[in-house]
């Protein structure tokens, strides 16, 4: 009777291991079931944002606009812009000779949320940029945190936040 028992329970135990094995095999997701979402390391969208990283610090006007749709709002320290509100605003800055060269982006990643939101988005894309701006012999450490929000492989919304002090006190 006891080698009966015995039996019973290696063999019970052996089939709800499998079972739980079998069910975490088919499963789709890499991430607890009660997650909002999940980040990601590397990705297109993580790339494109690079881009927009290195056309924006260089103030490349036609890789920027390849790169948002043609709605896109950018929210550049709490004001809301269009694409050509922004660059005509970046524009003053460039114009009167300051330079911005991008050091390092020491930061990025991509959260991708599991339920969309009322735009239709979940794929956001955050980091910082590390920025050194020159105008003749003066010269000022600039830090960006941005997030980009994504939509079919285009940017549709850009949040950035900055100290702009010291790009005010390079063009005085």
């Amino acid at each position: 009777m006891k080698k009966l028992l015995l039996c019973f329970l290696v063999s019970a135990t052996f089939i709800a291991c499998n079972n739980q094995e079998t069910k975490i095999e088919k499963s789709s997701n890499s991430y607890p079931a009660n997650a909002t979402g999940y980040n990601l390391d590397s990705s297109e969208n993580i790339n494109i944002a690079i881009k927009a990283a290195k056309a924006g610090t260089s103030f490349d006007t036609t890789t920027l606009k390849s790169l948002y749709s043609d709605n896109a709002v950018i929210v550049d320290n709490q004001i809301n812009q269009s694409l050509s509100e922004y660059i005509k605003s970046w524009s003053q800055v460039f114009g009167n000779g300051v330079k911005v060269t991008l050091d390092s982006i020491p930061v990025i990643w991509e959260s991708v949320e599991n339920k969309e939101d009322d735009l239709g988005i979940k794929n956001y894309v955050h980091g910082y940029v590390f920025a050194t701006a020159t105008r003749q012999e003066k010269k000022a450490s600039l830090i960006m945190n941005f997030v980009f929000a994504f939509k079919n492989g285009k940017i549709v919304k850009e949040w950035d936040t900055y100290d702009s002090a010291p790009l005010v006190e390079l063009m005085k």
